[in-house]
């Protein structure tokens, strides 16, 4: 990813809320999460993936996958999170990319290009965030929740998709750019989607 302007399009943009919740993800992964525990945010905050990053960044990370609603904080343990179910769904998708190490260096390097004072003023960015979770999955992958998807890279395409069906093909979209599909905001348990997807 080039460095965020003013001219940073959604579709450049579009790989950078999963980059932040699987930068959240790596921290369980390293201490071989099994559904019960919690993590720490300082474990989080100094993981392989954002050691050395801006609180800035962090926090969006944080936030991204708060709002996605795939953690939680800990009532028991002051300052750690813990996964919710579909946090659980999520890490189990993303968990074994974890043990590539050709990859975590491609995350780090990805995110340790990001200015989040940058990302956060970009109007594309907050567009994002207000259209979409920060719940990502990729072409032949389960969905983890019934809801209602977008791929932005593929025209902003969405596609109802239940839990436990694979998501659609194309991986890549036609200028080979991996395609990704977010949960639209406010479709998952939502009563009125409910009906609409029956």
């Amino acid at each position: 990813m080039e460095h965020i302007t003013m001219q940073t399009s959604m579709r450049d943009l579009d790989t950078v809320p999963d980059d932040l919740v699987r930068a959240v993800m790596y921290a369980f992964a390293m201490a071989d999460y099994d559904g019960e525990d919690t993590v720490s945010i300082k474990a989080i905050q100094s993981s392989d993936i954002l050691d050395g990053m801006s609180n800035d960044l962090v926090n969006e990370a944080l936030g991204t996958a708060q709002h996605a609603g795939l953690v939680a904080w800990d009532e028991q343990r002051v300052g750690a999170i813990r996964l919710s179910k579909l946090g659980l769904k999520k890490f189990l998708l993303v968990r074994d990319g974890f043990f590539d190490e050709q990859e975590n260096r491609r995350l780090r390097d990805t995110l340790s290009r990001i200015d989040p004072v940058e990302l956060l003023a970009s109007d594309v960015y907050k567009t994002m965030k207000r259209s979409c979770t920060g719940l990502a999955v990729f072409p032949g992958q389960l969905c983890p929740v019934t809801g209602e998807w977008q791929a932005r890279r593929l025209d902003s395409k969405r596609l109802i998709i239940r839990e436990g069906e694979s998501v659609p093909f194309p991986q890549y979209d036609t200028h080979d750019r991996p395609v990704t599909w977010y949960l639209v905001t406010g479709t998952a348990g939502d009563e009125k989607f409910r009906a609409r997807a029956q």
